[in-house]
């Protein structure tokens, strides 16, 4: 005989051929096949003895001389009621000594398939062989509708259900019909073992009509582009993520349920987009009410205006007395001030001290001066080298927007003011002049970071003159120490 023959128990519907020169790969067969060869290894002997000892399924044929045997092994196939051989086939050694080994599976009417294996000499060729087959299992796919496409770990496999050989392990499986909706599942294979699975598939029922304002928006549901959003677009059932996107408007994304056998008609307007100002205002930034305290510096521009005054100096056996400045004054201020925050939009500042001077000198009224004489074109008495001290203690609100402060601040405020008076006649004086006031400033600040601020504002004292400041400070939010 051209081959010995090696019947096993681990398919039983199956003949194992060996040619004769790898009858060592007849060991290294049963190692690898491990319990499932064991008391099946024949030689040709022991074959003719096992036809005898086993019923037929069939008639004998040419074995019981009922004709001419062309292929001994395959009358024996007949006999027996076998279905296929695996013929192994080993290729001579290469010059690295690796030696190729071939399983070639052949049952009728089916495609022939094959395992193979590598190493050094035929007895470890074929037991990576048959370790191979040993490995091979199969799933069983059914699925609705017959049309439908089947993709394994990404790789296409055809159309409508069938009997595919995977290796054991997890295999990824994709199903996609036309009109349905895609399933994405998973199918554990087992060695040797069939897994069945039986899919089917959701028909695309539902539809979905959108009216969009601006009609050129772009539409994506679950992230796919919408090539005609203006037309009825099929949906499988369950909740889809929509989203528009047009130029100079706001991104819209929302989510839409599409149900069975319905249209969802949906009216979407999208917003203009507005400026990252504008956005960031609509927030309030965390260094706005970091720190509770706050100390700041100030350096203003202030504008004394005409008005009553009362004061005076002796000058030999008379006394001068100023009644009221005439013009305004322009003069420079300098200001400090401490201050907390009261909750998320109270201010305190107990203490604000404000220092004014300069100025070029302006014309003043004196108390004794005639109606005439304040009309006339004679010298007059003038006011130079004017100073304000000016204390304040206010409350007030703030409302931070971003980083922006807007804030306003109340309270009275006590001047205390010195200037140099000069008759039209006889030598200059220094007079001094305290009032009581009222002052209001509005202003707001920017919060740099957690601790820096800067600001402008701007800040009116009624008293018996109106003095008006405008001013821009840089401060910095503090927490007291632990201690104090």
């Amino acid at each position: 005989m051209l081959y010995s023959l090696l019947p096993l128990l681990l398919a039983p519907s199956l003949l194992w051929r060996f040619p004769p020169e790898a009858a060592s790969a007849r060991d290294a067969a049963r190692q690898a096949l491990a319990e499932d060869a064991e008391g099946h290894l024949l030689d040709d002997a022991d074959l003719s003895r096992h036809l005898k000892a086993t019923p037929p399924s069939g008639g004998f044929g040419c074995l019981a001389d009922e004709g001419v045997c062309g292929d001994v092994a395959s009358a024996a196939i007949a006999a027996l009621g076998i279905k296929g051989e695996v013929i192994v086939e080993v290729t001579p050694p290469t010059k690295g000594g690796e030696v190729k080994a071939t399983l070639r599976l052949q049952q009728p009417g089916q495609v022939e398939k094959r395992w193979q294996g590598q190493g050094q000499g035929a007895e470890g060729a074929v037991a990576a062989a048959v370790a191979a087959y040993r490995g091979q299992g199969a799933l069983i796919f059914e699925v609705t509708p017959a049309t439908a496409r089947l993709e394994i770990d990404g790789a296409s496999v055809g159309e409508g259900g069938g009997r595919y050989p995977l290796a054991p392990g997890r295999h990824a499986l994709r199903v996609t019909a036309e009109g349905h909706r895609t399933l994405e599942t998973e199918a554990q294979i087992t060695a040797r073992q069939s897994t069945h699975l039986k899919v089917e598939l959701h028909r695309m029922a539902g539809e979905l009509i959108l009216s969009i304002k601006p009609r050129e928006a772009t539409v994506f549901i679950d992230e796919m582009p919408i090539s005609d959003p203006s037309a009825p677009i099929s949906l499988p059932p369950g909740e889809h993520a929509l989203r528009c996107e047009a130029e100079g408007y706001d991104r819209l994304s929302q989510r839409v349920t599409i149900k069975d056998h319905t249209q969802t008609r949906l009216r979407l307007d999208m917003v203009h987009a507005e400026p990252p100002w504008r956005r960031a205002l609509r927030g309030v930034h965390a260094d706005t009410h970091a720190h509770l305290y706050y100390a700041r510096v100030a350096l203003g521009y202030a504008t004394v205006d005409d008005g009553a005054l009362d004061g005076g100096f002796g000058q030999g056996n008379q006394r001068v007395e100023v009644a009221a400045q005439r013009d305004n004054i322009s003069l420079l201020s300098g200001e400090i001030a401490l201050g907390w925050r009261w909750g998320e939009l109270g201010l305190i500042e107990p203490l604000n001290v404000q220092i004014i001077g300069g100025g070029d000198a302006v014309d003043a009224r004196l108390s004794d001066e005639t109606l005439a004489e304040v009309q006339g074109d004679g010298p007059r008495a003038q006011i130079k080298d004017l100073q304000h001290t000016v204390i304040r203690a206010r409350i007030g609100a703030r409302y931070p927007r971003w980083r922006l402060i807007p804030y306003a601040l109340l309270g009275p405020s006590y001047t205390r003011g010195e200037f140099t008076l000069s008759p039209p006649e006889g030598e200059a004086g220094v007079i001094q002049v305290r009032e009581w006031g009222l002052n209001l400033e509005a202003g707001a600040r920017y919060q740099h970071d957690d601790a820096l601020f800067i600001g402008a504002a701007t800040s009116v004292d009624w008293a018996g003159r109106m003095t008006s400041t405008f001013s821009l400070s840089l401060g910095l939010a503090l927490d007291l120490p632990e201690g104090l």
